[in-house]
């Protein structure tokens, strides 16, 4: 039954959601110049935050993301759309916790920076003008 599903997907690719655009991207990508790019990013975002987060820095080695914690979460993502800079509001509490009190504020506070290789050097850099412009004039 197995091998027949396989033939019948594989016959029939296109038809279910999956285009020829997205089967490139995701096979032609050097998951080697991936992981470079994303710690490169990494290293420029905690060099130019750090001193102005440092409490709120939360180390991850995994270079997925450059992760901290703002209680101005909501101003600073608003603020950097302005530049059109988007940043995702993860964690936002879920409705069954909305009037319950909880041990910690990680739906509220914790912002995600990318990483990823699609935002070139110059475009992280822009965004980390920005992000420091917001904590000067607003704080973390």
């Amino acid at each position: 039954i197995f091998n027949k599903l396989e033939t019948f997907f594989d016959k029939n690719l296109l038809n279910y959601g999956v285009n020829q655009i997205f089967l490139n991207y995701f096979t032609n990508i050097n998951i080697n110049k991936e992981i470079y790019i994303r710690q490169k990013h990494y290293k420029l975002l905690e060099y130019a935050l750090k001193n102005n987060i440092n409490d709120s820095f939360i180390n991850n080695k995994k270079f997925s993301f450059f992760i901290f914690l703002s209680k101005k979460k909501q101003k600073l993502i608003s603020y950097l759309s302005d530049y059109n800079i988007y940043l995702t509001y993860y964690w936002k509490r879920p409705r069954i916790f909305k009037k319950k009190k909880i041990s910690h504020n990680l739906y509220e506070n914790l912002i995600y920076l990318p990483t990823d290789s699609i935002y070139s050097h110059k475009e992280v850099k822009f965004m980390l003008k920005k992000i420091n412009l917001f904590i000067k004039k607003y704080g973390i």
